[in-house]
């Protein structure tokens, strides 16, 4: 075993980091639960899945960012003594950063043509570069994209 040199993210000046996007698809999960000693259940579910690329010091870092598949407006959340924020799900987060929906097009009633549109520009995305800020996930000390801030570089 010898000396390896560490591969972290590069980040820009701005503190985005660049990737191409290696697969976009639609998947399932599973999710083990486990109520008792001997009571385990398994659930499925649909998940969107975006893996990318990202470079890094030493090479090119795999990463992943996985999403729900239901596409929704936003809510507002208003905490103590503060002004109410905009907040969407991590999908439409995506979609709307990546510039395939406007937030015009969730108000009200969605139509089921804009959720056919969005799906397939989702499927078109592999080889797509994007830039993203990098985010940290509680109790861990990797650093992971971050949904709300993935952005289409020209």
């Amino acid at each position: 075993m010898g000396l390896r040199l560490a591969n972290r993210p590069l980040v820009d000046n701005e503190g985005y980091a660049t990737a191409i996007v290696t697969r976009s698809e639609f998947g399932h999960g599973t999710q083990t639960v486990k109520a008792s000693r001997d009571d385990i259940d398994v659930r499925n579910y649909e998940r969107y899945e975006l893996d990318l690329a990202v470079d890094g010091t030493a090479g090119v870092i795999p990463m992943s960012v996985y999403a729900g598949v239901n596409l929704n407006g936003d809510y507002e959340t208003q905490g103590r003594g503060k002004t109410a924020k905009r907040v969407y799900n991590r999908l439409t987060a995506i979609c709307l950063g990546l510039g395939i929906v406007k937030p015009e097009e969730l108000e009200g009633v969605v139509d089921l043509a804009l959720v056919d549109r969005v799906q397939a520009d989702l499927l078109k995305l592999e080889g797509a570069k994007v830039k993203f800020r990098l985010g940290k996930v509680e109790g861990r000390n990797l650093a992971v994209p971050v949904p709300d801030t993935i952005r289409r570089v020209d």
